[in-house]
């Protein structure tokens, strides 16, 4: 049961926001959004009842304890928040939610069927379908999202309402991909989760032509195309610091892959030139976006001088939408520090802060011995999440937990 309902739940988490939007606002049926949340619970009641029939516990590790005090410490300081069940509903799901998630496929490996290389395939095979059929909806039927209930009133979110079909670029025209998630960056996140896995499942392959070719002609548009800054500008770091390392190891054992590598990559160098060489400044330096982001860092300093305790749960973005009334008042009084990292220092203090980077520190280094790519992509998503709340979106956070964890359990 347990295994079956994993393949489900990692089937259907890319198309949560699809499932949520259609849902509550099309057939008006709420609190559809909590449906990943009762995936977690059965998986945690089967996890429990199947070790409380064999009798024992499951052996824990240092990065089960400092996620036990994670957990625990903001568990217990909610108790003090102003709202406390909306505090801690909302403020579970968007920052330990996805450690919650970890653990149960840490200590699950017994209760899976397959082994890591089945669940990583049909993650990439069943999200290859979604990611062909909106490229070729791109250039046939762009608009079809609208008859799920996705808005047509581009780049304008709002909380509490429907998720429009496109995000831009400002003063460009140049629309963002985001496909059947509720924001470009957010397609970005998930984009470097299926490239990440891509290349590790790949590793047990003879070559590398069909990953060439699928990277080629779907995914890296794709990742261009949604202009996350924050993504894109440490891909091409770490693919030139990774390359320039390595290279005499590439055109010794991979002369040919590497050589059609280069021509690809300089080809999607040219094509992206030739998509913003009259848009330069809009679009990488974005004058707009680049303050927005610096005045939201001011605010959290001052913030954080203010209440150098800590302001506690759900005061500071995205939870503090949910659990504070801001009708009529400005975005920027509740705290919006546009880091994940910062949100941390904004919530509670360095107690929060330090757990947190020391289970992401131990998480990064144990990739870094397994695969360099995916250790690459991890990192990757750190550095998003410095300038971004990345993990905000909580289903492809899940998603990459679960992967993460099972190939933490079976150490392959």
């Amino acid at each position: 049961m347990f295994d079956r309902l994993t393949k489900i739940f990692i089937v259907f988490l890319p198309f949560y926001v699809l499932f949520k939007v259609f849902f509550e606002f099309k057939l008006w049926i709420p609190y559809l959004s909590f449906v990943k949340e009762l995936f977690i619970v059965i998986l945690l009641w089967i996890m429990s009842y199947e070790f409380y029939k064999q009798k024992k516990l499951p052996k824990f590790d240092k990065l089960d304890y400092l996620i036990f005090a994670y957990i625990l410490y903001l568990s217990l300081a909610t108790l003090f928040a102003p709202q406390f069940l909306a505090s801690f509903i909302y403020w579970a799901r968007y920052d330990f939610e996805f450690l919650l998630v970890f653990l149960i496929f840490k200590h699950s490996n017994q209760f899976l069927k397959n082994d890591l290389r089945y669940y990583v395939w049909l993650f990439l095979t069943s999200w290859a379908r979604a990611l062909i059929i909106w490229f070729l909806a791109k250039f046939i039927w762009e608009w079809i999202l609208t008859y799920l209930w996705f808005g047509e009133n581009v780049n304008n979110w709002q909380v509490w309402w429907t998720i429009p079909i496109y995000q831009w670029v400002e003063w460009t025209g140049i629309y963002r991909f985001q496909w059947i998630f509720d924001w470009p960056n957010q397609a970005a996140f998930f984009l470097l989760t299926y490239i990440g896995f891509l290349f590790y499942y790949f590793k047990w392959q003879k070559d590398y032509y069909f990953l060439l070719w699928f990277l080629s002609v779907f995914l890296v548009p794709l990742f261009i195309y949604t202009f996350s800054r924050s993504a894109l500008l440490w891909v091409i770091i770490w693919t030139i610091f990774v390359f320039t390392l390595n290279i005499n190891h590439f055109f010794k054992k991979h002369k040919k892959q590497t050589i059609k590598f280069i021509i690809i990559f300089l080809v999607f160098i040219a094509w992206f030139w030739f998509l913003i060489k009259d848009k330069v400044e809009d679009v990488v330096v974005r004058k707009s976006s680049t303050t927005w982001h610096a005045e939201r860092m001011t605010i959290w300093i001052n913030r954080f001088i203010s209440y150098p305790l800590g302001q506690g749960l759900a005061s500071s973005w995205p939870a503090s939408r949910y659990t504070h009334n801001i009708e009529g008042k400005k975005q920027e009084d509740f705290y919006i520090p546009e880091s994940w990292f910062i949100q941390q220092l904004v919530e509670w203090w360095l107690i929060w802060f330090v757990l947190f980077v020391s289970i992401m520190s131990i998480l990064f280094f144990f990739l870094l011995n397994i695969d360099f790519v995916l250790a690459v992509m991890f990192f990757a998503v750190m550095m998003m999440n410095l300038f971004l709340h990345t993990f905000e979106a909580s289903y492809v956070s899940i998603l990459f937990f679960i992967l993460i964890a099972i190939l933490y359990s079976k150490k392959e």
